[in-house]
């Protein structure tokens, strides 16, 4: 291994053009992550209308593994080379899309919950080892910039993916090419993309979803390529495997609830992400009652997203 020996924070020529691959890497891997999943909640109005509700179970299944194996895949990220696991990731992420898209393709609803679900299981151990290699690549002085980059752009993918998912599934799913961007830019404009775009005006879910599917796991492709060019770092932890790993984060909480200030910060962190899930969870609701189920489904859901979403990036540049 070609493992480069400084300690992180002394002064040293930072490498940047490493830094903003890793930043493309963890945006590119959050966008097809969400993107992933609000294909399917609409795939699943789509097939069994207002009683679909995918977004509850594959909700669960993004947050879960965070919860069961954070310990481990963070042990993984001390214990061996972060680019190495960034790289295996990038690798399995293909592999988890062509499976998606597959199962899409020959309309196997459970065969593309349970790739979901490893992409779930993908994301917890990318986590640990992206946040890891940023302190590596920038060093200490330039963690407070470089993970506020890392954690923008992530954002940034994760809104984008699920607002332009919506209008994407929607417009796919519509024979007819009365948008609103047809309107603007004009029907000639489109006609050779609709041509090549749209199965013959088809009303087909099934295509909505897996032609998405199709184009997330071409861009992955160069991305996992440019994983290759990460700076390798030698390993820092040398705590050995122990199946306490699975369950001490569990202990663990009674010490964290015992600190004063380690628990106000926990507590904020957590009402944070569980009133965003919460308000992802009802704007899906309200869009699937207001539309009774129907295509209109990812129109309304759009709408509402979008609207949730600016409240969010409003809040967060708002004074406590």
């Amino acid at each position: 291994m070609n493992s480069s020996a400084h300690t992180p924070g002394h002064a040293r020529k930072v490498p940047w053009g490493a830094f903003w691959r890793l930043v493309l890497i963890q945006a590119q891997n959050s966008f097809n992550e969400k993107g992933a999943q609000f294909l399917l909640i609409p795939l699943g109005v789509w097939l069994y209308g207002a009683e679909g509700d995918l977004e509850y179970p594959l909700g669960a299944i993004i947050v879960l593994p965070f919860i069961l194996f954070s310990p481990f895949v963070g042990w993984l990220s001390d214990r061996f080379c972060k680019a190495r696991i960034i790289q295996f990731m990038a690798l399995l992420q293909i592999c988890v899309l062509a499976g998606m898209y597959w199962s899409l393709r020959v309309h196997n609803l459970n065969g593309a919950i349970l790739w979901f679900c490893v992409f779930a299981v993908q994301a917890t151990v990318f986590s640990p080892a992206k946040k890891g290699i940023v302190k590596d690549i920038v060093g200490t002085s330039r963690m407070g910039f470089a993970s506020g980059i890392v954690e923008m752009a992530s954002i940034l993918s994760l809104l984008i993916g699920q607002i332009g998912v919506f209008i994407w599934f929607r417009y796919l799913l519509e024979p007819s090419t009365d948008t609103i961007w047809h309107r603007w830019l004009g029907e000639g404009f489109f006609q050779w993309f609709d041509a090549w775009l749209k199965p013959s005006g088809i009303n087909d879910g099934w295509y909505a979803a897996s032609f998405p599917c199709l184009v997330f796991l071409l861009l992955a492709v160069p991305v996992a390529a440019s994983s290759f060019r990460l700076p390798r770092y030698a390993p820092g932890g040398g705590r050995p495997f122990s199946w306490s790993l699975f369950y001490e984060h569990f202990h663990q909480l009674g010490k964290l609830w015992k600190n004063r200030n380690l628990r106000v910060s926990e507590m904020g962190i957590g009402y944070f992400w569980f009133f965003g899930g919460t308000v992802m969870l009802m704007t899906i609701q309200m869009a699937k009652e207001i539309s009774g189920g129907g295509d209109d489904f990812s129109s309304v859901g759009a709408v509402l997203m979008a609207w949730m979403s600016g409240g969010t990036v409003l809040g967060a540049f708002s004074p406590p």
